[in-house]
């Protein structure tokens, strides 16, 4: 037997392996960015208003272009049953209750077929309303300048992140809102333990202002204390 000729054709195999675990490796890289990228989208399309800032119109799945989807020519809905505004008969009225001071706050029309973002800046002792085609930052640094002292409430929309980012204001994101962010990363199989348990310490701060306190007797001190008392 020719051991040197067989010690050549082994060694040639192994370097043959090893090229192919590198490609493999490369494979597997790529793969995994890809996974990643489409968990991100899948999570991203599960996104709705009950589980993120998205407004509810974004719930309603719009009917195929050319299709009247049981509409009359003016776009109404023929079987809808005409109602006055407000409360129905024979049902309570619900109102909106007044927004907290120091909030902002946007919302879209449309003036002429030309989409509009009517602007609403509410503090202590003033409510203070602007029109402007612009939905982004340049409104805030217009209305409320680039040294505002005071703390202001918002959703999280990418224009109050940008002026946040931008000035030196302080921001106290909206509760209902981050909640929701909260709700969603409890659908997330990497977050959801997270998720859940950080929704029940909500639960508690929602309950009223006592439940936010790190004092002795409060929910939140009662079960840190309680997991401190087990390790000891």
């Amino acid at each position: 037997m020719n051991w040197k000729k067989l010690v050549l054709e082994q060694a040639a195999l192994i370097e043959q392996l090893r090229a192919r675990i590198v490609e493999l490796e490369a494979e597997v890289a790529a793969l995994k960015t890809i996974n990643a990228a489409l968990k991100s989208e899948l999570a991203a399309a599960r996104k709705n208003s009950s589980n993120s800032s998205k407004p509810p119109s974004s719930d309603i799945v719009k009917p195929p272009k050319g299709s009247n989807n049981g509409k009359d020519a003016n776009n109404k809905d023929k079987n809808k049953v005409k109602r006055k505004r407000g409360a129905q008969k024979g049902h309570k009225q619900n109102l909106r209750k007044p927004l907290a001071p120091e909030l902002i706050d946007e919302t879209s029309f449309k003036k002429n077929g030309k989409l509009q973002w009517a602007w609403c800046f509410v503090a202590e002792f003033f409510t203070f309303f602007k029109i402007d085609a612009s939905r982004g930052s340049k409104v805030l640094h217009e209305t409320l300048g680039a040294d505002f002292l005071g703390s202001i409430s918002s959703d999280f929309f990418s224009a109050y992140l940008k002026y946040r980012r931008e000035t030196e204001t302080l921001f106290q994101f909206c509760w209902a809102h981050l909640i929701r962010e909260i709700k969603f990363l409890a659908t997330l199989s990497d977050t959801k333990a997270y998720g859940k348990r950080l929704l029940k310490y909500v639960k508690y701060a929602e309950t009223g202002e006592k439940y936010l306190t790190m004092g002795h007797g409060s929910p939140f001190s009662q079960r840190v204390n309680g997991r401190a008392h087990q390790k000891n």
